[in-house]
């Protein structure tokens, strides 16, 4: 508010008016309806004055907000058919969009259905054509809020389905964009070795430079020398705007690399709280007595929550790794029974397992096998691990394997599944990175789960191999320090 009241002092004149339309919006959304009058008013005197099209349009949304506060259907209509001719006549066409959008909505507040449904098809149609996702995307909630007014519950149906894969469609497109993040922040980490190693250039031209000079020295008369000695002086002047070139340009890779952190978590955060909500009041509807919802709409809510849960893990999964990265971890020691928290695991995953006829294979010691170390995030390194196994195997087995001395734990998990190419090895530690990258692979996910293993592994002061072969499977080798709670090594 204080920005566009300063924006009014500006010698622009678009800047302004800007301010004045702003300013029109600000006071809708807080009920000041006499001061949102005045400067919708102050808006249109300079329209007149200085007539503009395009933010014309803009003003008259901002009106129809005014009418739209004062519950006045009838001129939020008029004053958005005005809005949609201007676009039409100039060819505005995300305009022409958006105020076919705004229109379609207060016909069915005026439950003028048949005109709604009339604006809404053109907004989905031009929509569709211009490529605008979210627009589509409210075009088909609002077709099917009018086909459930009139009963055609069907059609109505359709709608809602088509509004939620555009929904997943964007969500995606979300998380692409975390991933270009991550791709650039790999750009920037290559950029600053190869600043390292033209720096370690430097310092052998340097000692190279030195060496020539000894040798001048011995076989030059004193002109040469005082030559050698100004070059070198001028030498070394360069080479310390060059090193101090390098450190700014090291400090501003670190700024650039906190900033890109810090979006990622308030990124991650600000998608959590609303998504949330969504996988909440999914559980809600899901409660309702069977009778109240149809089963089609059970299986909306379903999906609705199955795809918020996937995007939520997603988001947590994208925390964990900023706190790994930042070495912000806590790690927990307790006392517990290996053997008892892997069959927990594998109790949890059989599931996933049974669905693709995988066998999931774990034999438990005959002696318990107590050990300190960190329970929960060990068990969060094993959900990860044999998730993965469980997502890239199609057919054959799963095995888990331990073993343990006087203070080491081994973890094997050996699987039959497709097998990791010999040259992307070492890209599957990268977040959001898989073997296969492409909008069309099967399986999906943020590819962080190994990421977060590794550095989860290194956190608890062991280590995480990853050994495979293309088309036979993958072996993952988990070893951590441990105290034993027994004298004899255990092995199973």
């Amino acid at each position: 508010n204080l920005q566009l009241e300063n924006s009014l002092l500006s010698k622009n004149q678009e800047d302004q008016l800007v301010a004045y339309i702003g300013l029109t919006d600000i006071h809708s959304g807080l009920d000041n309806i006499e001061q949102a009058k005045s400067f919708s008013k102050l808006a249109k005197l300079f329209l007149k004055k200085n007539p503009d099209p395009f933010l014309e349009i803009y003003a008259l949304f901002a009106e129809t907000r005014i009418f739209d506060r004062q519950k006045d259907t009838q001129l939020s209509l008029e004053t958005m058919n005005k809005a949609l001719t201007i676009a039409q006549e100039n060819n505005f066409e995300g305009l022409v969009i958006s105020s076919r959008a705004n229109l379609a909505d207060y016909l069915f507040i005026s439950e003028r259905y048949s005109e709604a449904t009339k604006q809404a098809l053109l907004t989905l149609s031009d929509a569709q054509q211009s490529g605008f996702k979210s627009k589509a995307q409210q075009a088909h909630l609002l077709l099917s809020k009018i086909y459930a007014a009139k009963h055609e519950f069907k059609k109505a149906l359709l709608h809602s389905q088509s509004a939620n894969q555009l929904s997943e469609d964007l969500s995606g497109e979300k998380v692409r964009q975390l991933a270009e993040i991550t791709r650039i922040d790999r750009q920037m980490m290559e950029t600053e070795e190869q600043l390292k190693n033209a720096q370690q250039q430097h310092q052998i031209l340097s000692l190279n430079l030195e060496k020539q000079k000894q040798n001048q020295m011995i076989w030059l008369v004193s002109i040469g020398i005082i030559f050698v000695i100004v070059f070198f002086l001028y030498y070394r002047v360069a080479s310390k705007k060059e090193i101090v070139r390098q450190q700014m340009a090291n400090i501003r890779l670190k700024e650039l690399d906190g900033i890109k952190d810090r979006i990622l978590k308030n990124t991650s955060h600000e998608l959590r709280t609303p998504l949330n909500g969504i996988i909440g009041l999914s559980d809600v509807l899901l409660q309702e007595p069977e009778n109240t919802l149809s089963q089609k709409n059970v299986e909306l809510i379903q999906l609705i929550k199955s795809s918020g849960e996937q995007l939520a893990q997603v988001i947590n999964d994208i925390l964990e790794m900023s706190k790994l990265k930042s070495r912000n971890v806590t790690i927990i020691k307790s006392h517990f029974e290996l053997s008892e928290l892997i069959n927990d695991v594998v109790i949890v995953c059989s599931p996933l397992a049974d669905k693709k006829n995988i066998q999931l294979i774990f034999q438990s010691a005959k002696t318990p096998q107590n050990i300190i170390q960190d329970r929960t995030r060990l068990q969060q390194i094993l959900f990860n691990i044999i998730g993965n196994a469980i997502k890239f195997t199609d057919q054959g087995s799963i095995r888990i394997k331990t073993q343990i001395t006087s203070d080491n734990l081994q973890i094997k998990v050996i699987d039959t599944g497709i097998g990791i190419p010999r040259d992307k090895m070492a890209r599957v530690f990268e977040g959001f990175e898989q073997v296969d990258s492409s909008n069309t692979r099967n399986n999906q996910g943020s590819g962080l789960g190994l990421a977060i293993s590794r550095d989860l592994a290194s956190a608890m002061g062991g280590v995480l191999k990853l050994n495979s072969e293309l088309g036979k499977g993958t072996i993952v080798t988990i070893n951590l320090p441990v105290t034993l709670n027994i004298h004899s090594t255990l092995k199973s």
